[in-house]
């Protein structure tokens, strides 16, 4: 055998061999879809980790409806500290748009769209007051101290600007009980205090607490 032919053979036996062993498939390849995605629908059931399901429960625990010449009161309040608690997660970000159709899918019409609003409000004002808060914890207790005035003004002014004729009917309680906090705080803190002030200090700020609401709730 020529040395031409031995290296055909062994040329051929090595194609053999790769055939052999190389293996392929030539089913075509399956794209799995994801069975959570919904076509056709103007938003998707989720957005970055974001249920609407839970959202919409929240949406739906203060009967509007059933009152709805008169939308804001201390529980209207209250459903908004819930809504905002929830969207307030950084795995919770919701665009407007879609809180919008939430809320307006729950209540139709009018009161969809002022709660909405009123929804898309409150969270300018949180986004205000922790700005002032977060100052507030970046300062001497000095300065801190009497920085209080001017934040529950401040605070009581913002209300005013952002929700209009509807501030006090949302924050007359609330405000009794962020200025019984605050000074509460600033008692606790206040070093040149001993025990006994301290605790002195403290019920006294906590019978006007209780006055104030009392008188709240006279005036109602």
């Amino acid at each position: 055998m020529s040395i031409y032919n031995l290296g055909l053979l062994v040329a051929l036996l090595t194609l053999a061999i790769l055939h052999s062993t190389l293996r392929f498939d030539s089913r075509p390849i399956q794209i799995q879809s994801d069975s959570s995605a919904v076509i056709g629908l103007p938003f998707p059931s989720s957005v970055r980790g974001v249920e609407f399901l839970p959202l919409e429960k929240i949406i739906w625990q203060q009967n509007f409806s059933k009152n709805k010449d008169n939308l804001v009161d201390e529980n209207t309040l209250n459903w908004l500290e819930t809504v905002y608690a929830y969207l307030e997660n950084a795995e919770q970000r919701m665009e407007s748009d879609r809180r919008s159709f939430l809320i307006k899918k729950a209540y139709p019409g009018s009161i969809g769209k002022n709660l909405s609003t009123l929804i898309d409000n409150y969270i300018v004002y949180k986004s205000w007051l922790k700005r002032q808060q977060n100052a507030m914890g970046d300062v001497a207790f000095i300065q801190r101290s009497s920085m209080v005035e001017n934040l529950l003004s401040d605070t009581k002014a913002q209300q005013r600007r952002v929700f209009g004729e509807h501030a006090e009917k949302l924050f007359a309680k609330s405000n009794i009980g962020y200025n019984y906090l605050l000074r509460s705080k600033l008692v606790r803190l206040d070093d040149d205090l001993d025990l006994t002030q301290k605790k002195s200090a403290l019920d006294m700020l906590r019978k006007q607490y209780e006055y104030d609401l009392s008188l709240l709730k006279r005036s109602e």
